[in-house]
């Protein structure tokens, strides 16, 4: 099937701007991190396409562009793989989150994206060669890694220290947290990060270690919007927000006062 077919076919459907522009956009976040996050990026371009083919009558047009929509997006998938930019974690996140967009549930290229699929097979591969994972560094004494951690186990915020703990290692796990808390942790990491004691490692965005990994009590994703979304939601509480934070900075604040 030659290229100019392609061409055609997409510019008769007004998809081949939104195409581009998805190429663009994701070849820029390879390069210099650019997009803000990964779930809602590709959720907002499957809504986009989705919504032009709906409109088509034509079935063969339809079933030809939903195979070149998924091509395309598994494509750009296993180049952020190769580049490190997200991990099995990320796919299976977005799975996830597709099945929470009621609009998506019976949709084809969701379904030609395999995300579960490919995750455990990146995982498969991963018990054999190091997985390259974003994780936080931990830039104070473990004492006070310590503390953090007793203050999150002993109010009922995580399941596991040990596995808490490994967020601040290369090899990071998934953290089991009360879903009833975790305003307080978005709150928590933010001040961790700002009062410079940890930093993202891979990957740059502070929220992206914490996204990636979390899941609630029932092993289920965590947090399924934008970090930077779920952190203005926070906020626009004041009270409750200066409340939250209170709360943080009495654990931060007794540590830095020592310190």
């Amino acid at each position: 099937m030659k290229n100019t077919y392609i061409n055609t076919i997409l510019e008769k459907n007004e998809l081949i701007e939104i195409l581009q522009k998805q190429v663009l956009y994701f070849n820029m976040y390879i390069k210099d991190d650019s997009m803000s996050d990964f779930n809602t990026t590709s959720i907002t371009d499957l809504q986009v396409i989705k919504s032009k083919l709906n409109i088509l009558e034509n079935k063969k047009d339809i079933e030809f562009l939903k195979y070149l929509c998924s091509s395309i997006g598994n494509y750009l998938i296993h180049k952020l793989l190769n580049q490190n930019r997200i991990c099995a974690t990320d796919l299976k996140s977005l799975n996830e989150a597709l099945k929470n967009v009621s609009e998506l549930r019976d949709y084809a290229i969701e379904a030609r994206l395999q995300l579960n699929r490919n995750a455990d097979l990146i995982e498969t591969k991963d018990t054999k060669e190091p997985c390259i994972c974003a994780y936080y560094e931990w830039l104070q004494n473990d004492y006070f890694l310590d503390e953090i951690s007793s203050n999150l186990r002993s109010e009922k915020i995580i399941r596991s220290v040990k596995d808490f703990k490994k967020l601040f290692t290369k090899n990071p796990v998934q953290v089991a947290f009360d879903v009833e808390s975790k305003e307080f942790i978005i709150v928590l990491f933010d001040l961790l990060y700002q009062k410079n004691i940890i930093k993202p490692k891979i990957r740059k965005g502070h929220f992206v270690p914490l996204k990636e990994f979390s899941v609630d009590l029932d092993n289920k994703v965590l947090f399924k919007r934008d970090m930077k979304q779920v952190k203005y939601s926070v906020k626009k509480n004041t009270e409750k927000y200066h409340k939250i934070e209170a709360k943080a900075m009495k654990w931060i604040g007794s540590y830095l006062t020592l310190s």
